[in-house]
């Protein structure tokens, strides 16, 4: 394919958004063609004050607000209405088919409830905008994919929400985007237990044998190229290949900091969020808006780039997968 065209989402421009899409489009010899989405005066400011030549231009969403009202590192609802503007923005570009694929900085959720509107992240906006209920919430790193079957949760909730249908509509949706995104046909794909040790035999839960072990009994029926194993221990699992190439194309977890403390742990700044089960392509990168350093000079912008070259390889291969 030709040279991919990708919408940049500016996320919260309070936050470090603007400066790592500033520094990571700074890199010479782009393989894509960017799409800046945001504040234009946030972009103009940060490019002064720290010296950074800004060579694009910015779709500027804020007719009608002011920018001035924007603060580095605090909340308002100026800044909170520039991120919604900003990511609906940037998604109409990838839905009319002027850009291949949509890259975000980080988003800020609790600005949300300033304007009206729930706390909620990019992947739960993702999957309600595109009716996509098997959407699937992915880190990938160098040598380490994980996934989740549940996200934003608080931990009481999470064992309820761990059920057989649930756990096999995400390795389903892994299976098909391992695949589509990343080009690998025949999985090997480890389940990570819920309890402590993986429950050991029914003494620290009964999850693993109630809901976890008959979920992979039927899918292993059902998808027979799909080498699946588990439920493993979290601990054990993610300290045998500690700094090696992982022996899984993915890793599922069942709940967010168990699977991405060790995925952030080996990979950390150089990771990239990525939405499966999704009409588009949505990668992002494995951190927040950092408030605390903000419009400083100081933010790391590599996750940004890592996230930029995953979505033009992923487009690449998009494109060969559907031939």
């Amino acid at each position: 394919m030709s040279r991919p065209i990708l919408a940049l989402s500016a996320g919260d421009p309070a936050g470090i958004g603007p400066e790592i899409i500033l520094k990571a489009l700074s890199t010479p010899h782009l393989e894509f063609e960017p799409l800046v989405v945001g504040s234009e005066e946030v972009f103009r400011h940060l490019s002064k004050k720290l010296g950074i030549q800004q060579s694009f231009e910015v779709l500027d969403v804020c007719e009608g607000l002011d920018p001035d009202a924007v603060l580095p590192g605090q909340a308002s609802a100026t800044s909170a209405e520039i991120q919604e503007r900003t990511f609906a923005q940037a998604l109409d570009l990838v839905d009319s088919g002027r850009a291949d694929a949509i890259v975000t900085a980080p988003w800020t959720k609790s600005l949300r409830p300033l304007i009206g509107l729930e706390a909620s992240g990019h992947t739960e906006i993702l999957a309600a905008r595109y009716n996509a209920p098997n959407h699937v919430m992915m880190l990938a790193g160098p040598r380490l994919r994980v996934a989740l079957v549940t996200t934003h949760l608080a931990l009481r909730a999470v064992p309820d929400a761990v059920v057989g249908p649930k756990i096999e509509r995400v390795v389903r949706t892994c299976v098909e985007d391992l695949a589509r995104f990343f080009g690998v046909t025949r999985p090997k794909i480890a389940m990570l237990g819920l309890n402590p040790h993986a429950g050991e035999n029914g003494h620290m839960g009964m999850e693993e044998i109630e809901t976890i072990t008959p979920a992979i009994e039927r899918l292993r029926a059902q998808m027979p190229d799909v080498a699946l194993s588990g439920p493993h221990p979290a601990d054990t699992l993610f300290a045998k290949f500690h700094g090696q190439e992982a022996p899984y194309d993915a890793v599922i977890a069942m709940y967010h900091d168990q699977g991405l403390v060790g995925l952030k742990s080996i990979h950390f700044g150089q990771a990239i969020n990525i939405t499966l089960g999704l009409p588009i392509l949505r990668t992002s990168v494995d951190h927040g808006s950092a408030w605390d350093i903000a419009w400083q000079g100081r933010a790391n912008a590599e996750s940004m780039r890592y996230a930029m070259d995953a979505a033009v390889e992923c487009a690449r291969l998009r494109s060969e997968y559907a031939r």
